[in-house]
């Protein structure tokens, strides 16, 4: 499977369930790259303290990376961490062929019709305009 890091700044949604207040769930925007791995979109989403890794058409999360000082000093400025993206890309792969692109679909397209019931109609990703909030 081809691995394409957008280098692009986007907004994705991100699913944010929330099982004892069903009502306080949403789609929470975020701002990272997009992973293409295959036919497959992932959104990688910094954070404080880790790297949330999701799939773009559910905003479901596949990986939490956590912010260790290694991975910190490996995506020190944008060329870095799109490079580490590539590699988390290699890590994808792995998820995928494990369950097999069938099981893999399936399970999409399962959680993709329960959020969209749970939630609605996800919001489209749009390419992100960082001058815009400076």
């Amino acid at each position: 499977m081809k691995i394409t890091v957008d280098k692009k700044v986007k907004k994705f949604y991100l699913a944010f369930s929330n099982t004892r207040k069903p009502e306080d769930s949403k789609w929470k925007p975020a701002v990272g790259h997009e992973i293409q791995v295959g036919k497959y979109r992932f959104c990688a989403i910094p954070s404080f303290d880790h790297i949330n890794v999701s799939e773009v058409t559910t905003g479901l999360q596949v990986l939490k990376i956590p912010m260790t000082s290694k991975i910190y000093q490996m995506t020190i400025d944008k060329e870095d961490t799109l490079k580490f993206f590539e590699s988390v890309g290699k890590d994808l792969i792995k998820i995928i062929n494990k369950h097999s692109t069938a099981v893999f679909d399936k399970c999409l397209m399962e959680q993709r019709k329960h959020m969209f019931s749970r939630l609605g109609e996800m919001p489209p990703v749009e390419v992100y305009d960082m001058e815009e909030d400076a």
